[in-house]
């Protein structure tokens, strides 16, 4: 689905009466398509672990969809014609590129980045590998030597 709003959407959109003659707009939704091209590409090609954590995004568009979509039913047409205008340049230049960034560094290159990238990795895996309580317990247990041998399911690549 989210792909959809990404790949296949921008494509019908550059037929809708409102974008006729309105080049930016419409080249726009044309980078959205190759932006998603791209991210099919490499995911295909991506070892699991970034599989896994590029799909986190992921959801975004369907959020932004359906808001652009819930607002032409609710809001007035001056605000709902603002904002789909507002739409394919925010979507090419910043979820898009956000998108790829997330496919192409992986969880251990965005776990690098100052501030926000530990947490952001936390939060797309969602594992107890990542939290601090579970780091704790296996580091005191193993201090204690009553640790329990544990399966390596979770590899990162760079």
């Amino acid at each position: 689905m989210a792909l959809s709003c990404w790949f296949v959407i921008p494509i019908d959109a550059l037929f809708y009466p409102q974008f006729q003659g309105r080049l930016l707009e419409q080249v726009l939704f044309v980078v959205m398509s190759i932006e998603a091209a791209c991210w099919m590409v490499m995911f295909k090609r991506s070892p699991l672990d970034r599989r896994i954590f590029a799909t986190y995004p992921l959801p975004l568009w369907i959020f932004c969809e359906g808001t652009i979509v819930a607002l032409q039913y609710v809001a007035p047409w001056p605000l709902a014609y603002s904002v789909w205008m507002w739409y394919p340049k925010i979507a090419a230049f910043c979820f898009g590129p956000f998108c790829l960034f997330i496919l192409i560094a992986g969880p251990i290159r965005v776990a690098h980045v100052p501030l926000v990238g530990h947490m952001l990795v936390r939060r797309a895996l969602r594992g107890r590998m990542c939290s601090r309580k579970y780091l704790a317990t296996a580091k005191r247990d193993s201090l204690r030597g009553t640790a329990e041998p544990r399966p390596s399911t979770s590899t990162f690549s760079i």
